[in-house]
């Protein structure tokens, strides 16, 4: 009997724009900290080509080793400095430092490498120290510290000037510190505006700060502290968040809440935009040659701009909430799965919802529901109201697409729309059908769409709830006219039941009866006529239904339901209570392969049952750190069949997986893995990953052609070769330089000399 272990893994949700991303010396790959992994990404292929596994807490910065091209230096959370080389993946050395770090940067150009490192000495205090790396392998880091009680963010400590000057920020204060002389000044701002962000001029004595309230100030004869000069720039409407030199400094370039990219020319009032980027910039990165720049954006994404302004990459994982009326639920509508995509769907951009694939850990794409662009505020104290996707939901066979989007400013008239999509498969994406102005008189609680029947003249059904105590039932009938052929959504029935507010509703599998619940009671109907069937009530908790799911298979006559404190199953056939325990739920989930269901507890426990008995089949405590705000079963493809095939040989009782995303914006999974199939993955080298170079196609082409000739008068030549071809593309120095050795390779040796 094989064996298996249960695991919950994180999927995604990661943050990839915590910290500032790094460039390769060739600018061919980008350097990204994504908790405690680094992902290695490529600026052609756009596609993450390596991650590097090594530290064990998060990682908060990355720079390149100035002695050797192929290695970069990072620094973590767990305390220690790590020295890798990331064209193969291999970790080099790990340097303890006995104090959890925030920041690391470069400060000279020795035979060992000096770092600038922000450390965390208390709960509440940072410095900054020097750290110089030692050469050999048993002697500790030697540690100097430079300037106490500064600010933890990253983009609040700088060096430049030539490496002479570091420079940081505590709210109206500016530390500068000079590493020749070993002198430390502090400059005052007379405006009495928190600096939000510094940077150092990489070859002048010139430090930039960004402020608060959107101004940009250039700081000269810094260690002159009574001839400090200081001029300003002012574009930004709201607080600047990063800043950020080209290599010469011939440009600044800066990025706020304005979703626009200002480049700035050096002492000049010119400026150059790049608007409309999506959503903040929060970091601003520039590569060695000064081809391309990278900004990360607070909704999980990193865009990746050539010095023209054009956007050649876009680099994001799960997409996550960046505004304060998102966070209070982090995915309103909940996570669906796409029957069309196989992928995991759920709210991304604001008025977007987003396609993710799970089993690639790939963004796929973004559905843009509501059709609006993001304005950002003109009082960061003041937010804008958005329309936000509220609900959405899939027909079996991703047919359909139904969603419901909300603007409410709680002081104007509220905008509600019911909104239908159709696939079509000429263009593989999903276009608007119906849209319904105000469904309802109040938010919509709850949107289903009915599952195929199986009869002959089976109509695409839905159902949508709303605390006006109506429930309303849409079906797609014929549009056609003398101008085109057409079929839209048109609401067919509605119902109340008491007038109490309708909270929640659910299909049977086979789409037979509808259950719509209205408060604390169940009322279940026929979707066909609309006709009260069968009222459920009487159990003793009367607090609201939150939750239904139907039961499937050998359970499809039966109905559970979570309330505030119970969970109780009913009978159909009956209509008595199967059974009734006290619980406090935050998501019932039933499984589309079994007949199993999961619940999970206001703890983040989950539980797996069957709705037939009460009893427990599989839990698990505490999958998560923070509480969970969705949960969805996706199932893996292999069939659809009964629990008792599946018994044997697993802890899980069901064949899909269980994805839950947390209010921390992690999407995790609970699933179950064979220890027995131990096969190991095939490894793929980076350059595998990547388009070959022309040079490589013209030298496979070459052999091709060229006649057999003795081995071993061609064996060094070949070892040239591959060592020439095996080398990453993205890590190959320039052509020029590997030019004089390939033509010395493709001479042959006469043996005599003339």
């Amino acid at each position: 009997m094989p064996e298996s272990k249960i695991e919950i893994s994180a999927v995604s949700g990661a943050s990839l724009v915590k910290t500032r991303p790094v460039f390769g010396p060739d600018s061919k790959c980008l350097f990204c900290c994504s908790e405690s992994l680094i992902k290695v990404f490529s600026t052609e292929s756009g596609e993450c080509i390596r991650n590097l596994h090594g530290h064990t807490n998060t990682v908060t910065g990355i720079v390149v080793n100035p002695n050797n091209k192929l290695q970069i230096l990072s620094c973590s959370f767990d305390q220690s400095v790590i020295q890798w080389d990331y064209s193969d993946g291999v970790l080099l050395k790990v340097y303890q430092l006995h104090y959890p770090l925030h920041d690391i940067s470069l400060s000279s150009h020795q035979e060992t490498p000096v770092l600038i490192l922000k450390r965390q000495t208390s709960r509440q205090e940072y410095d900054i120290i020097e750290c110089v790396l030692p050469s050999q392998k048993d002697c500790a880091p030697k540690i100097n510290v430079l300037l106490g009680n500064v600010n933890k963010e990253q983009c609040s400590m700088a060096v430049g000037c030539q490496n002479k000057v570091i420079a940081t920020i505590n709210e109206t204060f500016l530390y500068v510190q000079n590493q020749k002389k070993k002198v430390r000044h502090t400059l005052d701002n007379t405006q009495q505006t928190e600096f939000a962000c510094v940077a150092c001029h990489p070859t002048d004595v010139c430090v930039v700060t960004g402020c608060q309230n959107g101004r940009i100030y250039y700081w000269y004869n810094i260690f002159r502290k009574e001839k400090v000069v200081k001029t300003y720039h002012h574009w930004h409407a709201l607080p600047v968040l990063d800043l950020c030199f080209t290599v010469e400094g011939s440009y600044l370039l800066s990025g706020g809440h304005e979703c626009v990219l200002v480049k700035w020319q050096y002492n000049s009032d010119q400026k150059d935009f790049l608007p409309r980027l999506g959503a903040p910039i929060n970091r601003v990165t520039c590569s060695h040659d000064n081809m391309y720049y990278a900004t990360c954006h607070t909704d999980n994404v990193i865009k990746l701009i050539t010095n023209k302004f054009d956007v050649k990459q876009v680099y994001q994982g799960l997409t996550c909430a960046h505004l304060s009326v998102q966070k209070t639920h982090p995915v309103p509508a909940g996570l669906h799965y796409d029957p069309r995509s196989k992928a995991l769907v759920t709210n991304g951009k604001i008025g977007h919802l987003q396609f993710y694939s799970v089993t690639n850990d790939k963004h796929l794409y973004d559905l843009d529901i509501v059709g609006q662009n993001y304005i950002s505020p003109e009082n960061m104290a003041k937010p804008l109201t958005v329309t936000e996707v509220m609900a959405a939901d899939f027909s079996c066979h991703g047919d359909w697409l139904a969603t419901v989007e909300l603007w409410d400013d709680h002081v104007m008239s509220p905008e509600l729309r019911l909104k239908f999509w159709q696939f079509r498969e000429e263009t593989r994406k999903y276009t608007l059908n119906t849209t319904v102005e105000l469904p309802h008189n109040f938010p919509v609680t709850c949107l289903k769409i009915r599952p195929e029947t199986g009869e002959d003249d089976d109509q695409p059904m839905a159902v949508t709830t709303s605390l006006d105590n109506y429930f309303k039932t849409w079906t797609l009938v014929d549009d056609t006219n003398i101008y085109r052929k057409n079929k839209k959504w048109m609401c067919k029935f509605s119902g109340y039941y008491r007038y109490s507010p309708a909270i929640t509703a659910a299909y049977s599998d086979d789409g037979s009866l509808l259950c719509v619940g209205f408060g604390s009671v169940l009322t279940i109907w026929d979707p066909d006529t609309n006709v009260l069937l069968q009222t459920l009530a009487g159990q003793k908790d009367k607090s609201d239904v939150q939750f239904i799911e139907f039961g499937k298979y050998s359970c499809s006559h039966l109905l559970t339901a979570c309330s505030e404190n119970s969970l109780v199953t009913w009978n159909l056939s009956s209509c008595t209570v199967l059974w009734n325990i006290d619980f406090s739920s935050v998501s019932l989930i039933s499984d589309p392969e079994t007949d199993v269901m999961a619940v999970i507890s206001e703890t983040s426990d989950v539980y797996f049952f069957r709705p037939s008995s009460p009893d427990i089949l599989y839990h698990q405590n505490t999958i998560s750190s923070s509480k969970v705000a969705s949960a969805v079963f996706i199932p893996q493809h292999q069939g659809r069949q009964s629990l008792t095939a599946l018994e044997k040989g697993r802890q899980l009782p069901t064949k899909s997986k269980l994805y839950f995303i947390n209010s921390d914006h992690q999407l995790l999974c609970l699933s179950e893995v064979d220890t027995a199939v131990t096969a190991p993955k095939t490894m793929f080298t980076i350059q595998q990953n990547l388009p070959q170079t022309t040079l490589s196609l013209l030298l496979s082409k070459e052999n091709t052609k060229q006649p057999a000739v003795d081995s071993r008068s061609t064996s060094k030549d070949i070892k040239s070769w591959k060592g020439f071809l095996d080398t990453p593309p993205q890590v190959q120095p320039a052509v020029t330089s590997l030019c004089k050795q390939f033509v010395q390779s493709m001479l042959v040796k006469t043996g005599t000399n003339r």
